[in-house]
């Protein structure tokens, strides 16, 4: 509230890995509250989240638990996206919970 506006992108799947690097060590200095990535690879999205300073968000190409299950495990993200329109609100409220259980 107040004069403060906190500021997150949203990437979607539109770039390669070196491109989502380029863009986030580019946004870096703008202290942004998150950068929203679309991915499917776990393992990618990990090495970004530890090769850039600013909080990754992902999981809007997800829609089951089953789906979120590697991103978890690898603690692949900072902030979980979930597309409540597109899995579901009763799966929504499950991967929400396992979100929370593995600190995502």
């Amino acid at each position: 509230m107040g004069d403060k506006v906190e500021i997150a992108v949203d990437l979607n799947n539109t770039f390669n890995n070196n491109g989502f690097y380029s863009i986030g060590k580019a946004l870096e200095p703008f202290d942004l509250m998150w950068l929203e990535i679309d991915s499917n690879d776990p393992a990618a999205l990990l090495q970004l989240k530890e090769s850039v300073r600013i909080p990754i968000c992902s999981g809007g190409l997800l829609c089951t638990g089953k789906a979120f299950n590697p991103f978890f495990a690898n603690r692949a993200m900072d902030v979980v996206m979930v597309e409540v329109g597109g899995c579901g609100f009763t799966e929504a409220r499950k991967i929400a919970a396992m979100a929370d259980a593995t600190k995502c």
